[in-house]
């Protein structure tokens, strides 16, 4: 098995409007921690080959995923999975759409190609371990009240290391929203662990899940206290050497279109507008302010009109687990729902990558619209039941990696 490693910085010269909050207005007002683009290579010991491309953004684009996807095969003949990190402190160019949004894309365009060239150029051979843990004081339920709220992160911890070279690959399951909707500095957040390591960082299903309640205050000290912690977790989670990963890399890829709705009629949106001012002035706690005024800043933006919206599903098989890389934020207990449900189908331990291969926003639970419904239900652009059919299109890509390997 052989890995190789690189990463370019892609944070703007110039300051520039932000994604991540609809309450944040205004344009960044310098750079706390460079923002990068971080690339993985992988070959097995058959030749096959999978490049892993992490980006500290919001999110990556559908048609951006797909463009950069193409190039990356086309020049170096090796699939490509885009990620993101999920900072809410990154610029909101990657979507494009303002006037000059296209140069910050090229930036990126290049430097992600540029980082997958040094990758594959640096591959040298390794040894494989890997580790599970969970980590408390990071992430917390950000949708229920404060008692409530406590989180025991998953993390995942993948160390490919080899004479002269040494990366590890980490999932972890938060927003990157230490820095909240007041911050105008562009930051990693906290995936901003490990600055001068080689560390690629994927987000997990966390759709429900922030620093909420466990940060104390937001800004530069916080960060880093909170770094420190999730450092600490990643440094402690024991690793044992990893069987049967790296004889050889399936991936497998589907485009398809998933309908669309808005899970309210405007009775329904009127009655929850009234419910949730009433709850931003009734209560006491500011964090569960916080979810009420978020949740009337989807309520009073504009109706929905898109039907339909075409999204990727990708999955990679590395031998002792499978991947399945999604563009949707994910509730953390439907994460757990689907991985069990895959890993049935892949006979084999299956890990979800969120915001990949596009940037689709909420995944719906399926639950009705009512009062007591969460941000990530009345956000959602999709239909109730659309996790279903996400769920069949991923058992049918676990099943097309089955048959690739025989």
């Amino acid at each position: 098995m052989l890995a190789g490693f690189d990463k370019r910085i892609i944070t703007p010269e110039t300051p520039v409007p932000m994604a991540g909050f609809d309450l944040r207005n205004g344009y960044s007002e310098g750079t706390l921690d460079d923002l990068t683009v971080r690339a993985l290579a992988l070959k097995a010991d058959d030749g096959s080959a999978l490049l892993i491309i992490s980006f500290d953004l919001l999110g990556v684009p559908h048609e951006f995923c797909t463009a950069l996807s193409a190039c990356i095969y086309e020049r170096l003949g090796v699939h490509a999975v885009i990620c993101a990190t999920h900072t809410h402190a990154a610029p909101g160019a990657v979507f494009g759409r303002r006037e000059g949004d296209e140069a910050y894309i090229e930036l990126l365009m290049h430097a992600a190609l540029e980082a997958a060239q040094g990758a594959l150029s640096s591959l040298a051979p390794i040894k494989v371990y890997f580790g599970r843990s969970t980590a408390g004081g990071i992430a917390s339920y950000r949708d229920v009240p404060r008692e409530k709220a406590t989180y025991d992160m998953p993390i995942l911890r993948l160390r490919l290391v080899g004479e002269g070279f040494s990366c590890e690959l980490i999932r972890f399951e938060c927003h990157c929203t230490v820095l909240n909707e007041i911050n105008h500095l562009l930051s990693r957040d906290l995936a901003g662990i490990g600055e001068n390591e080689s560390l690629l960082l994927l987000n997990g299903p966390c759709g429900d899940l922030s620093t909420r309640y466990t940060r104390q205050g937001s800004g530069a000290a916080e960060l880093e206290r909170l770094r420190g912690v999730f450092s600490k977790a990643v440094t402690d989670t024991r690793l044992a050497p990893l069987d049967g990963f790296g004889g050889h890399i399936s991936f497998a890829s589907a485009l398809f279109t998933l309908p669309c709705g808005t899970p309210f009629d405007e009775a329904q949106r009127q009655r929850l507008t009234a419910w949730h001012e009433q709850v931003i002035k009734a209560t006491g706690d500011a964090a569960q302010k916080r979810e009420s005024e978020s949740i009337l800043a989807v309520l009073r933006r504009p109706p929905k009109t898109q039907t339909v919206r075409e999204v990727t599903l990708a999955a990679a098989d590395l031998g002792a687990f499978t991947l399945v890389l999604a563009p949707f934020e994910i509730n953390s207990a439907d994460g757990r729902e689907l991985e069990e449900a895959l890993r049935s189908a892949a006979s084999k331990p299956v890990y979800l990558v969120c915001y990949a291969m596009g940037y689709a926003g909420y995944l719906p639970s399926g639950r009705p619209i009512d009062e007591g419904s969460n941000y990530q239900d009345i956000a959602s652009v999709f239909r109730h039941d659309a996790r279903e059919q996400v769920l069949k299109q991923a058992e049918s890509l676990i099943l097309k990696l089955k048959e690739i390997q025989k």
